[in-house]
C-alpha cells in the first residue's frame, strides 16, 4: 500500500528546539525570552536572520528590541507596524514577484519574509523572519512559528504578572527570592501534586511555622490534595481534609478572583476537635474558564496580622503556582490530544491491517478469525470471541487461544442489551454470575458488538480484558475500529452469498424455462392436456433424475393418478397407488390442493400418507398445486429416492415448471375454445351472408318490379288529368293530382331503395381520396339543388384518406345537402366542415344552423325510411342517411349525430388510417 504524505502533519521539532522549549521555563527576564524566541525561530526554519520589534509605551513607533543573525536587507519598521495593526501574520514567499507595497514597506527584491504578531491585545510585539532568497513557507513552518510565539507570549505574560505582583523594581528581596526559588524548583514540571508540594515547601521556608494546603473542587466540597506536615495541621487533619464549597471566605476570594488575607480565622462549621483556630490566614484562588477549580491556603497560630512582606511572598508564590498550574493544564490537554491521535492512529492501523488481511474473503468465520488475529496482535491484553446466533443460543465460533468457551442463552446480560439497542455495549466484571460462563478464565471489563443482516441478528464480536478492570483508550478505539470494519466485511460477505443464491435461482429458472420452451412449442400440434403434463414431468425429471413424477386429480373423494413419468422402484408401491389414494388420508396431496401453495418434505416418512410401501424407497417429496385460472385442477408431485433439501434453485425450478404448465394448459384450453368458436362464427357468417344476399336480392327485385305499376299509375293519372281539365268537376282533378304526387313520391322511394341495395352489392375501389375535391363537388351540386338559398361555407383543410372515391362523394354530398335543406328556414345557411385527426384515423364533421332534432329520437336518424320531420316541411325519402351509414361502415368507420331543436345539427363519420 502506497504511503502518502500529509501536508497537515504535526511540526517536526529538532532536538535543539526541544532543549530550548525546556529552557524557556527558567527564563527570568524579557531579554532571555526574546533571545530564546529568536534562536528557536532561526533553528526551526533554518532562517538567516530573525528580529523582534517592540512598541513603546504608547504603542508606536515600533523599535528593534532584539535580533539574531544577519540578512542582506532589513524589512524595516513599516512591515512590523502593518502586522501589529492588522493583528494577522503576513507571509511573503517571493519578494521579487511582488510589486512595491508602500503601505507595508515591502520593496520588490530577491528574498522572503514573514512577520507575526506576539500574543496580546494589542500585540506585545512583532517577530520577523528574513531570507535572502525566495522561500515558500510550508504549513508545518507556519505552525512551528505559531507555537513558538504562544510559548514566548505565555512566558512574557508570566514575567509581566510576576513583575506586577512583586513590584519588580521596588519589592523586597525575600519575595523575589521566593518567586525565583519556586520557579527553579518546578522548572518544567507538570505534575500538580509536585507543584503544590514545592509551593508549600517554599512558603514554609520563607514564612516559618505556617500551615499550608492545596485544595481542589470535589462536588459540593473542597478536598485537600496536598497538605503541609506541620504539628498543627496533623492535630486537626481530619477537619482540614474537606471544606464546603459555600464557605463565605472562599466564595469572596473567587468572586474577586484575587488573593484575600484574613485576621483571626474562625473554625469551620462542624469542627469538634477542640483545636485552636488559625489567627491569620490567606487564600489564593485559581479558576479555569470562569469556573472555580482550586485554591492555595495558608494559616498561622499566634499572630494577628500578616506583614506586607509576608503577603508579598504568598502572592508571589501563589501567582507562580498559578502559572505553573496553567502550564500543567496546557500540557495535560496536549497529552490528551496526543493520546487521542495515538488512539486514532492505532485504530486506523488496525482497520487498514484488517482490511488488507481479509481482501475479498466472503467466508464469515474466516473474516471473524482475521478480526481476532488483528486484535490479538495489536492489543494482546484483549481476549476475543465471535458468536453466531443459532437455535436461540450464542454459539462460540472463533476464540482467542485455547480457552474453553460454552454456549450462552439468548438472554445473557450484555448480549441481550446489545441486541435490544442494536449498538455496542460495555459489560463490567466478566467474572461472576451468568457472565462467568463466557470463558474459563476470569476477565475484567468487556465489550460486545452485535451484527445484523436485513434487520435480523446473526453474530456478535466480544472482547474482554484479561486482567485489567478498565479499558485503555487505545484498546477501546482499536476494538471499535476492527469491529466496524468486520461489520462492513460481514455485510459484503452476506451480500455476496445472497447474490450467489439469487444467481442460482435465476439459473435454475432459466434452465426450467429453456427446457419448458419445447413444451410450450407443442401447443401448435398437441392440445391433449395430459400429453402436456407428461412433457412437464419429463422436464422436471431431467433436472431431478433420482426419482419419479406423478400427477393426481381428485375424483369421487379419491386421488386418481392421471400421468406418471419414471419408475417407482417398488412393485408394491406401484400397485398401491394405481388403485387411487384416499382423499382424507393423503396430506401430501390435500395440503397443496387446499392451500394453493407447494409442500416440500425433506424427510418423507411412510406414515405421512399411510403408504407403508414407500418405506425405504421414497426419501423426499415435493408436491405442487396445478392451477388453471387461479383454481386447482390437480397436484404435480416429484418423489426422490435419496435425501433432498429442496434448495432455493430446485424450488424455483419446480414452481416455474408448474406455473408454465398451468399457462400452457390455459392456452391449449383457450385454443380449443377459440377453434370451436371460430367454427361457430364461420357457420353464422355463412348464414348471415346468405341472408344478406337474399335480402338484397329481394330488395332489388321488389324495387325493380314496383317501377312498372307505379309508372302505369303515373301515366294514367296524367291522361285522366288531361281529360278532366276544363270541366266543371274540380274535385276529380284534385284527386288525380294527389294520385300523381303519391306515385311520384313512390318512385323516389324506389330509387332510394335501389341505391341502398346497390351500396351493399357494389365493390369498393379503394385508393387515395382527396376530401377537399369531394367537398368542392358537393358544394357545386348543393348550389344547383337549392339555387335560392344563400349559404356561408366554413370548410377546414381536409386530408387525403384511403377509400372509394365514388361512394365517399355520395356521403359528402348527402351530408352537405341535408345541412342546407334543414337550414332553409334561416335567412343564411351556415355550413361548417371540420376534421379531427386521431391515432387511428380521422373524424369528419358537417354542422349547420338549421332546425336541429330531438336527441331522444337520435337512434332513428340512420334507419332507412325513418324521418324526424314532416314531409310537407322538408321533402325527402329517409334513405340518404341510411346510405351514408352503409357506406361508412363498409369503409370500417362509424357515424354519429348531435343536435337540439332550433339549435342546428352536426353529423360526423370516421375513417380509419390506411395500413
Amino acid at each position: 500500500m502506497t504511503e502518502r504524505s500529509d501536508v497537515r502533519a504535526a511540526p517536526q521539532w529538532s532536538p535543539d528546539v526541544l532543549d530550548l522549549l525546556d529552557a524557556l521555563a527558567s527564563a527570568q527576564t524579557e531579554g532571555a525570552v526574546l533571545e530564546w524566541l529568536l534562536d528557536a525561530a532561526r533553528r526551526s526554519l533554518l532562517a538567516p536572520a530573525a528580529q523582534v520589534w517592540w512598541p513603546d509605551r504608547d504603542g508606536l513607533p515600533l523599535t528593534l528590541a532584539a535580533s539574531s543573525g544577519a540578512a542582506d536587507f532589513d524589512v524595516g519598521t513599516t512591515l512590523a507596524a502593518a502586522v501589529w495593526h492588522r493583528r494577522e501574520a503576513l507571509y511573503l514567499d517571493d519578494l521579487s514577484a511582488l510589486p512595491d507595497q508602500p503601505e507595508t514597506g515591502v520593496a520588490a527584491r530577491p528574498g522572503a519574509a514573514a512577520a507575526l504578531p506576539l500574543p496580546g491585545a494589542p500585540p506585545a510585539g512583532v517577530l520577523t523572519v528574513i531570507y535572502s532568497e525566495p522561500h515558500p513557507f510550508s504549513w508545518s513552518e507556519r505552525r512551528v512559528l505559531s507555537v513558538l510565539l504562544q510559548q514566548a507570549g505565555a512566558a512574557l505574560v508570566r514575567l509581566q504578572q510576576a513583575g506586577q505582583e512583586l513590584g519588580q523594581h521596588h519589592q523586597p528581596a525575600d519575595a523575589l527570592r521566593a518567586f525565583v526559588q519556586f520557579t527553579e524548583r518546578v522548572a518544567s514540571s507538570t505534575d500538580v501534586p509536585v507543584l503544590a508540594e514545592q509551593a508549600i515547601e517554599v512558603l514554609r521556608a520563607s514564612l516559618g511555622e505556617v500551615s499550608v494546603g492545596y485544595y481542589e473542587a470535589d462536588g459540593d466540597f473542597w478536598t485537600a490534595r496536598v497538605l503541609s506536615q506541620d504539628p498543627f495541621m496533623r492535630r486537626s487533619l481530619q477537619t482540614r481534609l474537606h471544606f464546603p464549597r459555600a464557605a463565605p471566605g472562599l466564595q469572596r476570594a473567587f468572586e474577586t478572583n484575587a488573593p484575600l488575607s484574613y485576621s483571626h480565622m474562625q473554625p469551620q462549621e462542624g469542627d469538634e476537635t477542640g483545636e485552636a483556630s488559625y489567627e491569620t490566614g490567606a487564600v489564593y484562588p485559581y479558576s479555569s474558564g470562569g469556573e472555580p477549580k482550586s485554591w492555595l491556603g495558608i494559616g498561622r497560630v499566634g499572630a494577628q496580622l500578616w506583614t506586607e512582606a509576608e503577603l508579598d511572598i504568598f502572592k508571589a508564590v501563589g501567582r507562580s503556582l498559578g502559572l505553573a498550574l496553567e502550564r500543567a493544564e496546557q500540557t495535560r490537554q496536549l497529552e490528551e490530544r496526543q493520546a487521542l491521535l495515538e488512539e486514532e492512529r492505532a485504530a486506523l492501523d488496525a482497520f487498514v491491517t484488517f482490511t488488507e488481511a481479509v481482501g475479498t474473503e466472503t467466508d464469515l468465520l474466516l473474516l471473524a478469525a482475521h478480526a481476532r488475529d488483528v486484535l490479538n496482535a495489536t492489543v494482546p491484553e484483549l481476549h476475543i470471541m465471535y458468536y453466531t446466533l443459532d437455535d436461540q443460543q450464542w454459539q462460540p465460533r472463533v476464540v482467542s487461544g485455547h480457552a474453553t468457551v460454552a454456549p450462552l442463552p439468548l438472554e445473557t446480560p450484555g448480549f441481550a442489551e446489545a441486541l435490544w439497542t442494536r449498538s455496542p455495549v460495555t459489560v463490567s466484571g466478566w467474572n461472576g454470575g451468568e457472565s462467568a460462563r463466557v470463558v474459563s478464565e476470569p476477565h475484567g471489563n468487556g465489550a460486545l458488538y452485535p451484527y445484523f443482516w436485513q434487520g435480523r441478528p446473526f453474530g456478535l464480536l466480544a472482547a474482554g480484558t484479561r486482567h485489567s478492570r478498565h479499558w485503555t483508550p487505545r484498546a477501546r478505539a482499536t476494538f471499535m475500529a476492527v469491529a466496524r470494519s468486520l461489520a462492513l466485511a460481514l455485510e459484503r460477505a452476506a451480500t455476496a452469498e445472497t447474490l450467489q443464491v439469487q444467481n442460482a435461482e435465476l439459473l435454475a429458472q432459466t434452465q426450467a424455462l429453456e427446457a419448458f420452451a419445447q413444451l410450450t412449442s407443442d401447443l401448435g400440434v398437441q392440445r391433449d392436456p395430459y400429453a402436456l403434463i407428461r412433457r412437464a414431468q419429463e422436464v422436471a425429471l431431467s433436472l431431478l433424475p433420482d426419482g419419479f413424477a406423478a400427477y393426481y386429480e381428485p375424483q369421487d373423494q379419491r386421488w386418481t393418478l392421471r400421468s406418471q413419468v419414471g419408475e417407482r422402484g417398488h412393485a408394491g408401491l406401484e400397485a398401491a397407488v394405481q388403485g387411487g389414494l384416499e382423499w382424507e388420508l393423503t396430506p401430501t396431496l390435500t395440503i397443496p390442493w387446499s392451500s394453493g401453495r407447494p409442500l416440500y418434505q425433506q424427510h418423507y416418512h411412510p406414515d405421512t400418507d399411510g403408504i407403508v410401501e414407500t418405506a425405504g424407497v421414497v426419501q423426499a417429496v415435493a408436491s405442487l398445486p396445478l392451477l388453471l385460472h387461479g383454481q386447482p385442477t390437480g397436484v404435480f408431485a416429484v418423489a426422490q429416492f435419496g435425501p433432498r433439501l429442496w434448495n432455493a434453485s430446485e424450488r424455483a425450478m419446480l414452481e416455474g415448471v408448474t406455473t408454465s404448465l398451468g399457462l400452457a394448459l390455459e392456452r391449449a384450453q383457450g385454443l380449443m375454445q377459440l377453434a370451436q368458436r371460430s367454427a361457430e362464427l364461420e357457420h353464422s357468417n355463412a348464414a348471415l351472408t346468405a341472408a344478406n344476399e337474399e335480402l338484397e336480392g329481394f330488395t332489388y327485385s321488389v324495387s325493380h318490379d314496383l317501377r312498372t305499376p307505379v309508372r302505369h299509375v303515373m301515366g294514367f293519372a296524367d291522361l285522366a288529368l288531361r281529360e278532366v281539365r276544363g270541366t266543371p268537376n274540380s274535385k276529380v282533378e284534385r284527386y288525380l293530382n294527389v294520385i300523381h304526387d303519391a306515385a311520384t313520391r313512390m318512385n323516389t322511394l324506389i330509387d332510394g331503395m335501389l341505391t341502398l341495395s346497390r351500396m351493399g352489392r357494389q365493390d369498393l375501389r379503394l385508393g387515395p381520396v382527396n376530401l377537399d375535391l369531394l367537398v368542392r363537388q358537393a358544394q357545386h351540386d348543393v348550389r344547383a339543388e337549392f339555387p335560392a338559398q344563400p349559404v356561408e361555407w366554413q370548410v377546414a383543410p381536409l386530408p387525403v384518406v384511403w377509400g372509394d372515391s365514388d361512394t365517399l362523394q355520395q356521403v359528402i354530398t348527402n351530408l352537405l345537402s341535408n345541412a342546407v335543406k334543414y337550414s332553409q328556414t334561416r335567412p343564411l345557411s351556415v355550413v361548417k366542415v371540420e376534421v379531427q385527426e386521431g391515432a387511428d384515423g380521422w373524424t369528419i364533421s358537417v354542422g349547420d344552423n338549421g332546425v336541429g332534432f330531438d336527441p331522444a329520437y337520435q337512434h332513428k336518424l340512420f334507419v332507412v325510411f325513418q324521418r324526424l320531420h314532416n314531409y310537407q316541411d322538408f321533402q325527402g325519402t329517409g334513405v340518404g342517411l341510411a346510405t351514408v351509414r352503409r357506406i361508412v361502415l363498409r369503409h370500417g368507420g362509424q357515424v354519429f349525430a348531435e343536435g337540439r331543436p332550433g339549435e342546428g345539427a352536426t353529423f360526423s363519420f370516421t375513417l380509419p388510417r390506411h395500413g
